[in-house]
């Protein structure tokens, strides 16, 4: 008995269930490619056309194929074919029409050759190449050849490439932008830095100002009742000499915060005897 073809002995129905099975699975597992080498390729800063031209071209085409590489393996040439012309039709007619009738958009600038964006100037042209380049020796010699396939495996590598290329430069610019917004928050950093320095030493400034008012009527006083004082009264004159001491250490911390609030006027160094120091803490 002859052997019958594949898929005679199956039934319609499940034909129509397996073919919206194998459809959906396609559909799921391009999505999945897509959205997931999308944010792969954002979180590694690689531009948004460098991305539509590998990833998302590689998920909505990843459908066709596998459709085409099927067919071809099970003998249905022409089925390939077709798969490949009307899903490039499709995608040119209704998904390119239906977007721009829906939401007009201008033409990217990102990538520009002599002015005009890189798509008009090479990639649509490349496009028209290939295309001639499959469709004019088919319709000679009524098939495509090997040497064919291999030619448009080496311009999707050259065009690979050139994408790589393009996405390491857009990258080497967005790493010195980057740097450069790292110096410029530095830099405001620094700014903020001084002028909440600046506040503090106006600050100091007005405090020991305020001090050293209130200091000079006490060490004034002091110094009328050590003089009014009569010698024998020891205990109230000892009493008015600490009253004028501690006002007098007191008016040169003042000096010194006086000192380091003023602008541009470095304090000196010099040699600290930690002697009378300890001697002044002590007391």
């Amino acid at each position: 008995a002859a052997p019958q073809p594949e898929g005679e002995g199956n039934s319609m129905p499940k034909d129509v269930v397996l073919l919206v099975a194998g459809a959906a699975l396609i559909a799921v597992g391009a999505d999945l490619l897509v959205d997931n080498g999308t944010l792969i390729a954002k979180a590694l800063g690689v531009p948004e056309s460098v991305i539509a031209l590998t990833f998302v071209a590689l998920g909505t085409s990843l459908p066709e194929l596998v459709t085409a590489v099927t067919s071809l393996i099970k003998g249905h040439g022409a089925l390939s074919l077709g798969n490949v012309i009307g899903a490039n039709l499709f995608n040119l007619v209704l998904v390119s029409g239906v977007s721009v009738t829906l939401a007009p958009f201008s033409i990217p600038r990102s990538s520009t050759i002599a002015g005009h964006n890189a798509s008009l100037v090479l990639d649509i042209p490349v496009m028209l190449a290939v295309m001639a380049f499959l469709t004019l020796p088919a319709l000679k010699r009524g098939k495509l050849s090997r040497f064919q396939g291999a030619a448009l495996l080496l311009v999707f590598l050259l065009r690979s490439r050139r994408s790589h290329r393009q996405a390491q430069k857009e990258l080497s610019l967005l790493r010195e932008k980057a740097e450069a917004m790292e110096q410029l928050n530095a830099q405001a950093q620094a700014l903020a830095h001084r002028q909440r320095l600046e506040s503090i030493g106006t600050l100091t400034s007005g405090i020991a100002h305020e001090f050293n008012n209130l200091l000079t009527p006490i060490m004034g006083y002091s110094i009328l009742i050590l003089e009014k004082l009569p010698p024998e009264d020891t205990e109230s004159y000892d009493n008015a000499l600490e009253i004028y001491n501690a006002s007098q250490k007191a008016k040169r911390i003042v000096a010194r915060l006086s000192n380091l609030s003023r602008k541009g006027v470095p304090g000196e160094p010099r040699p600290v005897r930690l002697d009378p120091l300890a001697a002044q803490v002590l007391e």
